[in-house]
């Protein structure tokens, strides 16, 4: 098993320890990694010359944020691919549902409430 994808599941264990501890903050946090972790894994086992252009072009600052142009570059292999695009699109929008409330968790003053925690979870789920 690649580490990434290690690190995915290690994640994706701390997100429920802690939404059943009550902690929404941090399993917040822990679930977006989880699915950006096996998204990162998935696309570099899956598309590796894609993956590697893309690193290299935001290592060489030519692109912006790992977090915007890797699921970017990714769910566009995924609708030339013989993917059904509905489900593209029920992917790209949980990871951005997911990416949203991290935002939210981690850098607003907001509470992580318990509709936002079950978004959360069905995001993760899907």
């Amino acid at each position: 098993m690649s580490l990434i994808l290690s690190k995915s599941e290690q994640n994706y264990n701390a997100f429920i320890l802690l939404k059943e501890a009550d902690y929404g903050t941090p399993s917040v946090h822990c679930a977006y990694y989880s699915c950006f972790q096996r998204l990162l894994h998935t696309f570099k086992e899956y598309y590796p010359e894609e993956y590697a252009h893309v690193n290299q072009e935001i290592e060489g600052k030519r692109l912006g944020s790992l977090h915007k142009h890797i699921p970017k570059e990714f769910f566009s292999q995924l609708l030339v691919s013989k993917i059904d695009k509905r489900d593209v699109r029920n992917m790209k929008d949980d990871l951005t549902n997911l990416y949203n409330l991290r935002i939210e968790s981690d850098y607003k003053e907001t509470e992580i409430t318990e509709t936002k925690l079950e978004s959360v979870d069905k995001s993760v789920n899907n």
